[in-house]
This record gives C-alpha cells, structure tokens and sequence, in this order.
C-alpha cells in the first residue's frame, strides 16, 4: 500500500473514531440535560441530572445504561488508573490544555455568574460551585471535562422555560469543542493513542461549520442581491443598541452605511462559504480566523451583538499557530486533513446541525417595550437587563404572539420572505409600510403562548417585588451580554412593581430618516403583591 493511501486511512481512522463518539456523547449529553421545566425549580440540579438519567435510560430502552456499562467495562479492562492520566500523556498537551482551559472557563465564566433566577426562584448555587470547582480540576487532569460539559448544558437549558426563544447558537460552538475533546479523552482510553491533531482539526471544522452553513443559506435565498446589510443599524436601535444617540444620527449613520451594502454582502459571503477552505494551508486558517475576528467586530459596531467568546478562542488559535510557525506542533496542513475537513465542514448539517444564521434585513421593525407602574402610580422604563437571565428574548423582543393586530413576521426587522424585504425596501412612507402590513400581514396572536408569558412575567417581578430587587454580589463579575443594549432611566428597585406595560413600537426607516411609526399597548399585567420571598 502505497505511504500517502495509509496516511490517508489512519487519519480517517482516527477523525471517524473521534466523530462517533463525539456523536454519541453531543447526543447523551444534549438529552440528560433536557431537563423537564419542574426540575429547574428543584435546588440541586446535579439530583435532577442523576432522575434524568433514569427517565432517558427507559425512553430509549436502557441504552444510556449500556453506554454506563460499556465504560465501566472498559476501565476494568484496561484498568482505572488510565481515567486520571494527565495532560502529558497527549502529543502538545500542554496546548490542548490551553484550548480546552479557555473554553472552559468562558463556559465557566458566564454560567456561574448569571443572574438569580427569579421565575424558578432558585439560584443553583451549589451547581454553579460544581461548576466553578471543575475548572482548576480540568487543569489537573482531563477526565473532568466530561462532567463539566454536562454541567454546562444543564444549566443552559433552564433559559427556555417558559417563554421559549432562548439561541444556544453561540455557546453550543463552545459547549461542542469540550464534547470534542471528550471523544478524544474516550477514544484514547480504548486505543492508548492520544489523537490531539486529529482534535484541532475537527475543532476547527465545527468553528467552520457555523459559518460555511450560514453562508450556503445565504445564497440560496439570494442574499447578496436582496438584502440591505445597513437596515440592521436602526432595527437594533429600535431595540435598544447605541439608544444614547438621537434618531437624526443614527439616520446619517444608516446612510452613510448603505454606501458599503454591496461591499459588506460580499466580505461576507467570502468569510462564510470560503469557510471551507480553512485547512487548505497555515495562511488560509490565519486569514479566516482574524477575518472572523474583524467581521465580529463589525457587527458588534453596528448591532451591539456580540461574539467575543467566539473572538477570544480564534484569537488562542491564532497565538498557537504564530507561537508554532511551518505548521507548528500539529501537522494539521496536508492533503489527509484538509480532504477530511472538506467533507465534515460541506456534510456538517447532518453530523453537527449548526444554525444557519441567515435572513433579509428590512427597513421595519417592531420592539416591545416594557414599563413598570409602582405603587406609587410612578412610570418606570424595564430594559432588557432587568429580566436577566432572560436578557436574550427581551432584547431581541420576539413576542408578536401578543398582538392581535395584523403584523409582519419580523424579529429585528429580518424576515426569510423574500417578498416582504422586497416590498419594504421599496417603501418610502409610513402609509406604504401599513399597505404591505395589509397585503402581506397576519394575525399571530396565540393565547396559549400568551398566557404563558403572563405567568412569566407575573412570577418574575412578583418575586423580584417580594426580594427586595436584590442580586448575589458576584452577578456583578458577569462577563459582557451576547446582545448589548442601553437604556434611558431604567428602573433601579424605587418601590414595588404593581403592573407591567407592554408596548408595540413600529418604527420605520424611510431611506432618509429612522421614525417610531406606531406605540400601542399590546398586554397590561398586574401583578401579585403576595409573592413568596426565594432566599437570594
């Protein structure tokens, strides 16, 4: 057998390997974290995960069981003293270690230090010790990332009760590179061969993947001849981002981007489908990663969406291959690899299903906004912050579900109906915009989903009421928020909360100028003054 044909089957060999029990692990690790809503209001949620287990173990005819015993066996077989090597039984272990250290401590970071829960009325804190406690461990010995990345996902799932809309788009990329490592930290057990190149490779390809998926979807709606890039400045401002500025600015600003919609489109297209060339050599992998990093940057100028948990890993690739010049300690570019990584990133939605992050940009939007009555009758402005840990849905305010007037299907002024953005691009005024409302509009309203968000935010506030509005004093080490926003004299805790205000804003960028349109109110909740007090 020809040398380049057997390299070229150990490496598919030992990515095949890595991929199945990658695969084997995102699945048991995504259902035994899928807790069931009444367990988040439960203290310990480690108890739950162990219930959980169980449950699935029935479910899908004691295979979770089979997959205990598999490992149980195997340590007996090749002996329990293999489950605690450290990182220098790994080719570079000590560069693996970085990689896996920083996502863990991002993942670490952020889901230790949200903000109490005030719909479960739980705060999880001996989870988030777990949590915590599991880092200098990972540091020490490998094996740790397993649990840790359970940990992390059960805790995760809790923000999509009960409203729904919670994205886990960006922490799964992070969540899924420890998977990764974990099905390297699996396989080495069975074949004593540490794969950690063949690590870095399938890393890279689930970082490519999100793009390379993003992009193809692009095209296929036609994105780069339809949409209009800029129409996302005053459609995150109506939401709330650089809410420091007047209309009559971010008007200029909008137009002064519209000049770069055509240049923009195409950075972006090049940075999304030429994903799948990030192995083909050192400086293909170097320009995609600071190329992500600056578009990263771009969109945070212009929307206030943030993915620096995404920067910051790109940002310890780049350091690792500039610190290992030629290729570095990982020979990860040659024909093998970069042949192997053009089949995962191009076959990525079936064996990692990343989210396809695509949409046409319009020039309406619709936000809603929040106000509080206090007891004292006084008006209060509640920003997104206040509803922390469901920050993300209030900021991105997708909750047309409570209106029962005819309205686009928007969230942030994007849409997938490509006759929609069409029409609106065409608009210049306010009675154009309520005739393509008429034309292409429908009724959402859903009283299931509606009444479900009156309990939210009755329970929310009512505990918040009953606390005292007090937060745990390490929220305030919270890293920066996925999406950033500002608010005009929010409501700091002045009194009790007797009613929450909900309002429909249109607003509505004409070409020349950013206008609120419309401010109707689409829900008034009372709440509850006999709310039971949760220790904080």
């Amino acid at each position: 057998m020809p040398n380049s044909i057997k390299k070229l089957c150990e490496a598919g060999v030992g990515i095949g390997s890595i991929l199945g029990v990658f695969l084997s692990l995102d699945w048991l690790f995504n259902r035994l974290s899928a807790l069931p809503e009444k367990s988040y209001h439960e203290p310990l949620l480690v108890i739950e995960t162990a219930r959980r287990f169980v449950n699935v173990t029935l479910e899908y005819c004691y295979l979770p069981a089979l997959i205990a015993v598999s490992a149980i066996v195997v340590l007996y077989r090749f002996g329990c003293r293999s489950l605690w090597h450290d990182w220098t039984t790994y080719p570079n272990g000590k560069i693996i270690r970085r990689i896996v250290l920083v996502t863990s401590g991002i993942l670490g970071w952020t889901f230790a230090t949200y903000n109490y829960n005030f719909y479960f009325g739980q705060g999880h804190y001996v989870d988030r010790l777990l949590l915590v406690g599991m880092l200098p461990l990972i540091y020490w010995r490998p094996v740790f990332t397993l649990p840790f990345s359970l940990q992390v996902l059960t805790i995760i799932h809790q923000f999509n009760f009960p409203i729904g809309g919670y994205s886990v788009a960006e922490q799964m990329v992070l969540a899924r590179i420890l998977i990764a490592f974990s099905a390297v930290f699996v396989v080495s057990l069975l074949d004593r061969t540490p794969r950690t190149t063949e690590f870095v490779v399938i890393t890279c390809c689930i970082i490519a993947s999100t793009y390379f998926v993003s992009g193809l979807a692009k095209l296929r709606l036609d994105w780069i001849a339809v949409d209009k890039v800029f129409y996302l400045l005053p459609a995150t401002y109506a939401n709330g981002w650089l809410g420091f500025l007047d209309p009559e600015t971010i008007s200029l600003f909008t137009r002064r981007l519209s000049l770069f919609n055509l240049p923009m489109k195409i950075a972006t297209i090049v940075l999304e489908c030429g994903a799948i060339l990030l192995l083909w050599n050192r400086r293909s992998l170097l320009f995609f990663l600071c190329g992500w990093i600056a578009f990263h940057l771009g969109i945070f100028i212009v929307s206030g969406i943030c993915f620096w948990k995404w920067a910051v890993i790109y940002a310890v690739l780049v350091s690792i291959i500039y610190s290992n010049r030629g290729g570095g300690a990982f020979d990860i570019f040659n024909r093998r690899y970069f042949f192997f990584s053009l089949i995962l990133i191009g076959g990525s939605s079936i064996w990692f299903n990343p989210v396809a992050l695509s949409w046409y940009d319009t020039s309406a939007t619709y936000t809603y906004r929040f106000d509080a009555i206090g007891e004292s009758s006084k008006r209060y402005s509640l920003p997104p912050a206040i509803f922390s840990p469901y920050d993300y849905q209030f900021t991105q305010s997708s909750f047309r579900y409570l209106s029962k007037d005819r309205r686009l299907g928007l969230t942030w002024g994007a849409t997938n109906n490509r006759d929609i953005a069409e029409s609106l691009s065409e608009s210049t005024t306010v009675d154009e915009l309520l005739a393509i409302e008429t034309a292409f509009g429908r009724d959402s309203y859903d009283a299931v989903r509606a009444e479900r968000f009156d309990r939210f935010i009755r329970t929310f506030i009512g505990n918040m009421n009953a606390s005292g509005f007090d937060q745990p004093w390490f929220t305030k080490s919270q890293p920066p928020r996925w999406l950033l926003t500002f608010a005009d004299d929010p409501f700091r805790g002045e009194e009790r909360i007797a009613t929450v205000i909900v309002r429909e804003v249109t607003s509505f960028f004409d070409g020349n100028h950013y206008s609120e349109v419309r401010d109707v109110v689409a829900r008034r909740i009372e709440i509850p003054m006999n709310q039971p007090v949760y220790a904080l």
